[in-house]
């Protein structure tokens, strides 16, 4: 497994070698790098011959993925999968720049996925656009083990004050990036109205660029929104699920 980060290192991960490979820092998302290490991709891919390569990113990392894999023995396999689609993106803006742009991003992804043997995505829509011959749709799963209803717990609305008057809220709860492309404005937009009719609490659990506004927002507002930190551990994910009233994607 190779992920961008701040720093270059080697781990284990379980039966895994991970190489963590230096790269700027995202704009605006806390925690995310470019992949821009082409030479230690070559030199890793080159030591470690995979039969396949797959790829998460649309951006910078096909173009890298696809020189490192030219330059082995073998015919190394070129997967894409892909967790997001930008043309998505540009859907939301007006006509009249969303067409020109669209059609751009398009080439663009046609050209970065050139020479790629799949295209995998947990929905269609995320596939429209790449220009690669195969495409499969595969949807994400889920750890029922974990993820049931069954760790369902009053005390966590309790622990996130989501109980006034001794009351219990109804909570909608949001897990994910709080950025904007993930469309966190249409429900912030809504969500004095929501209360107002409802009573109900947004809750929301991530990192992100949006993160100093909401945490204004949840001060000024505190019966209505709270904003928590990513959360790492699955147990207390799964509590918070399960704890939920609403869940909003």
């Amino acid at each position: 497994m190779i992920v961008p980060s701040a720093r270059d290192a080697e781990m284990r991960w379980g039966r895994s070698r991970v190489y963590l490979l230096s790269g700027p820092r995202v704009p605006a998302s806390p925690g995310y790098h470019f992949l821009v290490a082409g030479r230690k991709l070559a030199e890793i891919v080159r030591r470690e011959r995979p039969d396949v390569i797959e790829v998460g990113s649309p951006y910078l990392a096909p173009w890298l993925a696809r020189r490192a894999a030219w330059g082995t023995a073998g015919g190394v396999r070129l997967v894409a999968f892909v967790h997001e689609n930008p043309r998505l993106y540009a859907a939301r803006l007006p006509w009249l720049v969303r067409a020109p742009l669209d059609a751009v991003l398009a080439a663009y992804l046609r050209a970065a996925h050139a020479g790629f043997d799949l295209a995998v995505a947990a929905g269609a829509e995320n596939l429209a656009g790449f220009g690669v011959a195969h495409t499969a749709v595969v949807p994400l799963g889920v750890d029922t083990e974990v993820f049931n209803p069954a760790r369902r717990d009053p005390a966590w609305k309790l622990e996130n004050d989501a109980v006034q008057n001794e009351r219990a809220q109804a909570v909608v709860l949001y897990v994910g990036r709080l950025s904007a492309e993930k469309g966190l404005g249409v429900a912030l937009n809504a969500l004095e109205e929501i209360h107002r009719t409802t009573g109900a609490r947004l809750v929301l659990i991530g990192e992100g660029h949006l993160r100093p506004r909401l945490e204004r927002m949840a001060r000024e507002r505190p019966e209505m929104l709270s904003v928590l930190p990513f959360e790492s551990d699955r147990a207390r994910l799964a509590r918070a699920y399960a704890s939920a009233d609403l869940f909003l994607a």
